[in-house]
């Protein structure tokens, strides 16, 4: 179990299971600590990381929770090569993704489905709170920090 501190660009902290990676994107099993429960899956992008914790120790209360809680990290089976191939394949298995573009809306998640894209682009087709289809939102491939789906919230 590791969390990933992405401040002070990024405020949100990640905590899960790294489950693949390359050398720009990173795929978690995430770990909700709410609930101590492990819920969805995120791709963050390397670059933004500039500190992180490891929970390797049975020292640690984290460690002994998840042993006792038997978490069995499951891969999704989503392509980390590109975040265009993470949107594709994770849009392909799942009903919802979410977008995020934190270093220019903070605090802002964008919900739907792939709508289409380009070389340098991806459009969603959003979801509002109500669960109502809404307008398209276009996002440059290149501003996106995080792409997350299967999570109980989306």
């Amino acid at each position: 179990m590791i969390e990933f501190d992405r401040r002070p660009q990024i405020y949100e902290r990640i905590t899960g299971y790294v489950l693949n990676f390359s050398d720009s994107l990173i795929l978690l099993h995430v770990l909700e600590w709410n609930t101590f429960a492990l819920n969805g899956y995120i791709v963050i992008r390397a670059l933004d990381l500039k500190r992180q914790r490891i929970f390797n120790k049975d020292s640690y209360w984290q460690s002994r929770m998840a042993k006792k809680n038997r978490f069995k990290p499951v891969h999704p089976r989503v392509s980390i090569v590109s975040l265009l191939d993470v949107i594709s394949t994770a849009d392909k298995s799942f009903p919802l993704i979410a977008i995020e573009n934190e270093l220019v809306a903070d605090g802002k998640r964008w919900v739907g489905k792939l709508a289409g894209f380009t070389s340098t682009t991806i459009t969603i087709h959003d979801l509002n709170p109500n669960a109502e289809w809404i307008e398209n939102s276009r996002f440059k491939l290149n501003e996106i920090t995080s792409v997350a789906f299967g999570r109980s919230e989306e």
